[in-house]
């Protein structure tokens, strides 16, 4: 309870009583942890402005902003770490200074522009949360009974309700000191810590548990929405803010209550579908997500405290183009209610349990922020003097665009703040034009559909760079015979410079080549005129469900190593080895996660990290290596593996280890555990294997022909083939265990390989192979009429069902038919220019004849018999039934256990993957086996 506050500051001679400390809000723990991610972030301070006219003196406001303070425990209050969390302490009592700046004689046509600019100073400026009060208030005189005072407040304490409570209570105190009496204020009921404790048993409740699941539901598998940006995304995420206004009349304020009453809606909510439909169109999304700030003050007793009771709610709505304006207000009702159901489960804690892909660049969840409500302080005579509400705009953008109605008495202000670092203003402008026609659009043609709807001049690829430069990069880096599918980012490097990254898929037919040897290939296919900083390599470009890349799933800050100045005297440790570092983070990471068994290529949000829990990880880091790192650190490195690279920058250049590495060894994945999975050949499927695993396994491809490096395709007898590759296995790993994995002509090569293997005394774990006949089967097949005839039929079957999916070409598909070659047809086509050559597949001529040398050499060999493990998947690509043998061919070769296990299609082509997890899940569980008995072996040996 809160005893009655007399007119003027409490002074005391006793001894300072010691802080009460209570817990954070769930919201004051969010806008902690952003200071602790960007200090001092001008985005974090909430400005505003009053109009003070009448009698008044400094002397009052500041007695008064002084009475204010000690009434309310929040602007006491200082922010400092506990362990793993942040708690708020309280102080007994503390100082508050009035600044008092004159501009009476500066000529009143540039009285404004100086009020900008000390306000704006003034908001810029940065508070220290560790220190109490977070309260900072300039008194601008513009004449002998008119200034404007400029106040500026930190988030953590303080939210837009917080205004009209500080602006009655201020004009209450100075009114009374004026007078010479008490201020009569009701007692508090409570102070803000009181409901930080109640915030934090509800957490620990059952209810809360109960509306945490269906708001996680409502949001699961939502995209990211946002609106292309006219400058490259900064790779940390910027706070630059500017702002564009439209006044709009009494009236058109009425429009909006009338039409909103028709529908049976709030205005919030008619608003909320006006702005949705609008920015689908200009981002030709699907759905669009919002974010919005509900007061959250559901009790009688919270409504007179200042103090951070908001919380930010998701508005999700579905914005298909073929829906007509009034249907989708009507829907945007009911998703603004289900919305608004879940409203007090805290932001925070939506993101710890979604756990989005986190990225430093953008906010999670949301990119863009609405807002309609009536101003928080209305004008009122207080004494001699007037307080009244004036214009004023956030120091600091925490969305990429936020939208914003304000009722005032005078009519309604529609703002846009936009981030000025990524929008320009005449697109703001747009927008905000965009806006008010858009809600002109719902008022009198609500049958208009969402596709017919304005949207921006330009569209949202042609904003993003010049003259459509993106697309022109990426349609050329899709014409090299490697690249599948081709994405570019554009981003601001350091200093504001424009660059762009490009990020590629590999194409089914790529060239076999270290993968580090492609970007430098890529590079100068490009040119000069198309340039990118830098390319990346990717399984997979992530898309939506219209198959549409999304660009801002994309590891953007992780692929240009743009990690912030954070880990100081990196030199100190750059002597140590990724491994030696990474083995000190594990018992780290496992403390704060609580978990056993820390997998090194998981990400620490994945196994169940969170904010406050990064905070806990920093701190043991500092311990371990006496070096301090920031939260932005653990977003751009978020696996182990790559935090013990980053510790240990000064370990050898990329390019160097890319020369001392073997040109017949592939490296698909460096990290992870357990035996690597070596393929021979089939880099793509091989990677799209170890990547799928429930943990990360390394992989490596092995290839022995470069037609580049001079090398023919002499004849040479199948084991002498199969010899060679384990010359280049044995130079990456000189000794077992070993997995060896092929496809088709590859398999039967791995299989030889794992018997030289055994017979040099090496230990194969096992050998998985993919659709593989035995040497003779083909000779076994053709003896039969049936078997023979149902075997082309089935290959008919198969290559169409593959022109079908667009995973092989027409001309590939012809070419495979012997009597269709026999026509010449197909060299007339290459004749006329129709066809580049006659080809059997998609692949490049070059692989294409090395497959065909080694089918060649494996149908005349006679291979022995093998007594080892081994798993054959068996997919749709090859014949079963009567006749066909079960084994195909090897029940007689493989002396070992062998496993056939059936899946329709197991591929990975042209960024798609069809049956990978379930093949990953099959080859992980034969594995396991031998990953468990290798780390028993080490962990014995390791105790003795």
């Amino acid at each position: 309870m809160t005893a009655p506050i007399d007119t003027m500051p409490l002074t005391s001679t006793t001894p300072e009583a010691a802080p009460l400390r209570f817990p954070c809000s769930a919201t004051q723990e969010r806008f902690w942890f952003l200071d602790q991610m960007n200090p001092g972030d001008p985005a974090l301070n909430v400005a505003f402005r009053w109009n003070i006219n009448g009698t008044f003196s400094a002397a009052t406001i500041e007695a008064a902003f002084q009475a204010v303070i000690a009434r309310h425990e929040s602007l006491r209050t200082r922010f400092v770490a506990d362990q793993d969390r942040p708690v708020q302490e309280v102080a007994p009592q503390v100082r508050f200074k009035l600044s008092d700046i004159d501009i009476r004689n500066t000529p009143a046509a540039e009285q404004q522009s100086r009020i900008d600019q000390i306000a704006s100073e003034s908001a810029a400026q940065p508070f220290d949360l560790t220190e109490p009060c977070q309260l900072r208030v300039v008194l601008i005189r513009l004449g002998n009974d008119h200034a404007v005072l400029a106040i500026t407040v930190h988030h953590i304490c303080f939210d837009g309700w917080s205004i009209g409570v500080l602006g009655r209570e201020v004009g209450t105190f100075a009114a009374a000191l004026d007078a010479g009496r008490t201020a009569k204020l009701p007692e508090l009921a409570l102070q803000f810590g009181d409901y930080a404790l109640w915030q934090a048993d509800y957490f620990d409740s059952e209810a809360f548990a109960a509306e945490l699941g269906p708001v996680c539901d409502q949001l699961r598998g939502a995209p990211y929405f946002e609106v292309q940006p006219d400058f490259p995304r900064p790779l940390q995420r910027s706070t630059a803010c500017a702002v564009v206004t439209a006044d709009l009349s009494p009236a058109w304020g009425k429009r909006l209550e009338s039409e909103a009453r028709k529908r049976g809606m709030s205005t919030f909510a008619y608003g909320a579908g006006v702005l949705s439909a609008l920015l689908a169109r200009c981002a030709d999304a699907p759905e669009v997500l919002l974010g919005s700030q509900v007061a959250g003050r559901s009790e009688v007793e919270l409504e007179p405290l200042i103090g951070v009771f908001i919380n930010t709610v998701v508005l999700r709505f579905a914005t298909a183009g073929d829906t007509a304006l009034g249907d989708h207000l009507d829907r945007a009702r009911h998703a603004v209610t289900d919305a608004l159901i879940g409203q007090t489960v805290p932001f925070n804690k939506l993101v710890e349990t979604l756990n989005p892909a986190r990225d430093a660049s953008r906010t999670p969840l949301v990119s863009v922020n609405y807002l309609l409500q009536n101003v928080f302080m209305e004008t009122a005579q207080y004494g001699g003097f007037t307080l009244s509400s004036a214009p004023s705009h956030a120091p600091g953008a925490l969305h990429d665009l936020n939208f914003s109605l304000i009722g005032r008495s005078s009519g309604w202000r529609m703002t846009l703040e936009y981030n000025s670092d990524m929008f320009d203003a005449a697109t703001a402008q747009e927008l905000i034009d965009l806006w008010q026609s858009c809600f002109a659009l719902a008022f009198d043609h609500p049958y208009c559909l969402l596709s017919d709807m304005p949207h921006l001049s330009q569209g949202p690829q042609a904003r993003t760079d010049d003259a459509l430069q993106l697309s022109r990069i990426e349609a050329a880096l899709q014409t090299h015979d490697s690249v599948a599918a081709a994405a570019v980012v554009p981003y601001a490097a350091q200093g504001g410079r424009r660059a762009r990254h490009a990020f590629v898929t590999l194409a089914p037919d790529a060239a076999l080549m270290p993968l580090e040897v492609l970007p430098g290939l890529l590079h100068a296919h490009l040119g000069a005129a198309l340039s990118v900083d830098g390319i990346s390599i990717l399984q997979s470009l992530p898309r939506d469900a219209g198959g549409r890349v999304i660009k801002a799933q994309l590891p953007l800050a992780a692929a240009v190593g743009a990690a912030p100045a954070g880990v100081q005297g990196a030199e100190a440790v750059s002597g140590d080895s990724v491994t030696d570092i990474a083995a000190r983070l594990v018992p780290i990471w496992s403390d704060v996660l609580g978990i056993k068994d820390v997998p090194q290529t998981t990400s620490f949000f994945d196994l169940g990290g969170h904010s406050l829990l990064i905070v806990r990880l920093l701190a043991r880091i500092e311990a371990e290596f006496g070096h301090r790192m920031t939260l932005a650190d653990v977003f751009q490195n978020p696996t182990l593996r790559t935090l013990a690279r980053h510790l240990a920058r000064g370990q050898k250049p990329a390019s160097r280890l890319a020369a001392e590495r073997d040109w017949r060894v592939v490296t698909l994945q460096e990290d992870g555990t357990g035996i690597p999975l070596v393929a021979i050949n089939n880099a793509n499927i091989t990677y799209a294997l170890a990547d799928n695993m429930s943990v990360p396994r390394p992989a490596m491809s092995l290839r022995i022909y470069d037609k580049a490096q001079g090398h023919t395709l002499d004849p040479r007898p199948f084991e002498q083939i199969a010899t060679q590759f384990l010359e280049a296995l044995q130079a990456a790993q000189p000794h077992g265990p070993y997995a060896l994995f092929g496809i088709c002509v590859h398999g039967n090569l791995a299989i030889e390989v794992a018997r030289q293997l055994q017979a040099k005394g090496e230990e194969v774990a096992a050998v998985i192979m993919k659709d593989v006949w035995a040497p003779q089967y083909a000779r076994d097949v053709d003896a039969s009429w049936s078997t023979r005839w149902r075997n082309r039929l089935h290959f008919l079957k198969v290559r169409l069902h593959r022109v079908a999916q667009g995973t092989m070409s027409v001309p590939a598909f012809l070419g495979t038919f012997r009597l269709i070659r026999a026509t010449g047809l197909l060299n007339a086509a290459v004749r006329l220019g129709l066809m580049e050559r006659v080809r059997y597949t998609d692949l490049k001529a070059e692989q294409e004849a090395f497959i065909a040398y080694l089918t060649d050499a494996r149908d005349v060999h006679e291979p022995k018999p093998y007594n080892g493990r081994v798993l054959h998947i068996v997919t749709n690509d090859s014949p079963r039934g009567a006749g066909f043998d079960t084994t195909m061919g090897w029940g007689d070769l493989i002396t070992g256990p062998m496993e056939t296990v059936y899946l329709p299609d197991v591929s990975a082509e042209q960024g798609r993957n069809r049956g990978i997890a379930d093949a990953a899940t099959k080859i992980e569980a034969l594995l396991q086996t031998f990953d468990d008995a290798a780390s028993g072996e080490k962990d014995q040996a390791n105790a003795q």
